[in-house]
């Protein structure tokens, strides 16, 4: 049996393509086509409560969902995780001191997960409990996470009701776009309709009333459509928080290299004001793209013949096998006689076994020295923690 608050257990994964939103194509007509999964050691099942006693409040005054961002916005995350499929990006949301909620889809099978709020904050999480079935996962975060933390309703939505998604599309700053409850029936259970615009990296994130109570999280989106959404209702999110025993212990990685997102990931961006700096960009772009889609040879090709000489490919990939990048601020640049040195900053998150202390995620503070070859590329010589410090640090 699950209980929440025993200590960060990681281990999870994501099986819905580069970015977390479900992409389905329903036919018209017909009821939601998630295919229920057997769970080990967990009892989940996927049928409709008891008609509720109390209905969503009657409309009144248009809600104010500008005011609303504003004012929740902090408790709303972008997930970020290296999985066997190769996925992870999504939304997620504050619920209480130290718990999140996220679709499962997006840390299924996660060899390493974060959170990163919109003021750079970026802080390891772990997956607690899932429910596959239904598409819901909790994942455990240390108290130090500060944010607005969201009610779930009393009430479902209704029919007409006006809703409004928060979250990360396509790992984009937090974002709100507002709609309406379109379809409430028992065949789509366990979900519900939306008429709102989603895209793939808005999954798991939370679907509010103009008070800001949560009355669903984002799933999916139909793929055959304009702006026709789904999301998992909030009596399945309300009974998960209040018996963890419906959650499964997460899976543990079924693959020896999980990875991040293969589209969508963000490499260093070195301003281009002449043939070094261009060169510089062009290496270290090549240089994370291969360490975030698993291309190391791609990756250990950005080195110099001096820093190659002192590795194999394979030793090199097997340190980053479940590595992934993200967050990359360019500090400076400068020329140097031999090439060109950058500052760079980022974060990456990896399995445990493989962060510098033993740490999930971790935050880099690097100079990468580039030496100039005979056929006019800048290559990677050395790495060293700038300003003589170690280069990094656990993740707040």
């Amino acid at each position: 049996m699950l209980a929440f608050g025993t200590g960060l257990l990681l281990a999870g994964g994501a099986a819905a393509g580069a970015w977390a939103v479900l992409e389905r194509e329903r036919p018209a007509g017909t009821a939601d086509d998630r295919q229920p999964l057997a769970l080990p050691d967990a009892s989940v099942t996927s049928v409709p409560p008891d008609p509720p006693t109390s209905a969503a409040p009657p409309p009144g005054e248009p809600a104010d969902f500008a005011g609303l961002f504003d004012e929740v916005g902090s408790g709303v995350f972008m997930v970020q995780a290296t999985t066997c499929a190769g996925s992870g990006v999504g939304s997620a949301f504050l619920v209480d001191d130290g718990l999140v909620m996220t679709a499962a889809h997006v840390v299924t099978e996660a060899a390493s997960v974060v959170v990163a709020q919109d003021d750079g904050g970026v802080y390891p999480a772990a997956v607690v409990g899932i429910d596959e079935v239904n598409d819901i996962a909790v994942l455990e975060v240390s108290d130090d996470v500060r944010g607005h933390a969201f009610d779930l309703a009393d009430a479902p939505s209704s029919a007409g009701e006006a809703l409004a998604v928060i979250g990360h599309p396509l790992g984009d700053p937090l974002t709100i776009t507002s709609g309406t409850a379109s379809r409430v029936s028992e065949d789509l259970w366990p979900d519900f309709q939306l008429d709102v615009s989603v895209n793939p990296g808005n999954s798991g994130g939370p679907v509010v009333r103009g008070d800001g109570e949560v009355v669903g999280m984002a799933v999916a989106r139909r793929l055959d459509a304009v702006g026709m959404a789904y999301a998992v209702r909030v009596e399945l999110l309300a009974e998960r928080l209040a018996d963890p025993s419906l959650l499964a212990e997460p899976p543990v990685p079924r693959c020896d290299a999980p990875l991040g997102p293969a589209e969508g990931y963000t490499v260093p961006a070195v301003p281009s004001a002449d043939e070094s700096s261009e060169a510089a960009a062009t290496t270290l772009a090549s240089y994370f793209e291969g360490i975030n889609t698993g291309d190391y040879q791609w990756a250990f090709d950005q080195l110099s013949p001096r820093r190659q000489g002192d590795m194999s490919v394979d030793d090199f990939a097997a340190g980053l096998v479940t590595s992934y990048d993200f967050g990359f601020v360019v500090n400076s640049f400068e020329e140097t006689a031999a090439g060109a040195r950058v500052w760079l900053e980022f974060v990456s998150i990896q399995a445990p076994e493989f962060g510098p202390d033993g740490e999930a995620c971790t935050s880099w503070s690097l100079d990468y020295e580039l030496v100039w070859d005979d056929i006019g590329y800048l290559l990677i010589d050395r790495v060293t923690g700038h300003g003589e410090t170690a280069g990094h640090r656990p993740c707040a």
